[in-house]
């Protein structure tokens, strides 16, 4: 016999037997808490109810109806005070309003300025040939951009003739998006370049991190490009930790801002183009294989 640490005898317990039925009081008394209310019974066995079959599965449609707006509701792009799509989840009030928030005219030129202010404290800002910054986005499209496709060139180079002239901003261009892609495209460049600090890609990527630094008091979709191509930068330095640093930010940000949704009925009521919708996947499925 064996009493084990307890001192009760287990073997000697018999398992199959009935438990004893509660005391008739006792039993009375469980039933009303588990049943207060009159209409509501256990289901005896072999009891079957008498609704019928057919008008449960009528109620299915109307059911998964229920369910289909309910998770519309759950999450829902909308436009916020700096002019960028954000993405406002279950947790958020602000995804159950179906008109855009009051959006003013994004403030472009304190970015511009703060980031020039920033590269001179850096000593950073030396002149670069747009000559030169055009071969190295060259270069970084031939070399980089087949393997991690991330950056839409026809919608870069347009967004950013419309910023250089000042007459437009874009959440499609930025200037930590073009110092990265010239990061990237000066590991391939085999000439040399006295007038600007050596190595050439260090250059670029201090400007990159230093703009990057500026824009993510309010990030946008070239943002995200940036820090695709600088996480693959810093992979390429053998600098791991920073770059699944920059990886990882780029998916949260492109979930934060919705490039995770589905776009069709913003570009079926105006609120983008196609082509902008296109922009948007290209850049999340670039930043989440990047990331994985």
């Amino acid at each position: 016999m064996d009493m084990g640490t307890t001192g009760f005898d287990f073997e000697s317990l018999d398992w199959n037997a009935a438990f004893p039925e509660l005391p008739l009081g006792v039993a009375s008394a469980w039933d009303e808490i588990n049943y207060p209310h009159p209409d509501e019974h256990p289901v005896n066995e072999g009891e079957t109810f008498d609704e019928d079959e057919e008008s449960i599965d009528s109620s299915d449609g109307d059911k998964d109806e229920v369910i289909s707006q309910i998770s519309e509701r759950m999450g829902s792009l909308q436009v916020t005070e700096d002019g960028e799509f954000r993405y406002f989840g279950a947790t958020s009030n602000l995804n159950l309003l179906d008109e855009v928030l009051q959006q003013n005219h994004f403030e472009t030129e304190p970015i511009r300025s703060r980031g020039r202010e920033r590269e001179d404290n850096a000593r950073l800002s030396q002149h670069v040939d747009s000559a030169l910054i055009a071969h190295l986005i060259s270069l970084y499209f031939a070399w980089q951009d087949p393997a991690f496709h991330v950056v839409d060139r026809r919608m870069y180079e347009e967004k950013r003739k419309l910023y250089e002239s000042g007459t437009d901003d874009s959440t499609f261009y930025s200037e930590t998006l073009t110092h990265s892609m010239c990061a990237l495209g000066a590991l391939y460049e085999t000439r040399r370049h006295p007038h600007l600090p050596a190595p050439l890609s260090e250059f670029f990527s201090a400007k990159a991190k230093i703009w990057l630094e500026v824009e993510l008091d309010s990030p946008r979709v070239a943002t995200i490009q940036a820090l695709v191509i600088m996480s693959s930068y810093e992979a390429a330095c053998t600098r791991d930790a920073r770059g699944w640093l920059y990886s990882g930010m780029s998916m949260r940000l492109a979930l934060d801002l919705g490039l995770h949704t589905d776009m069709t009925p913003y570009v079926q009521n105006g609120q983008m183009s196609s082509e902008e919708a296109q922009t948007r996947g290209v850049a999340f499925w670039g930043s989440f294989i990047v990331d994985q």
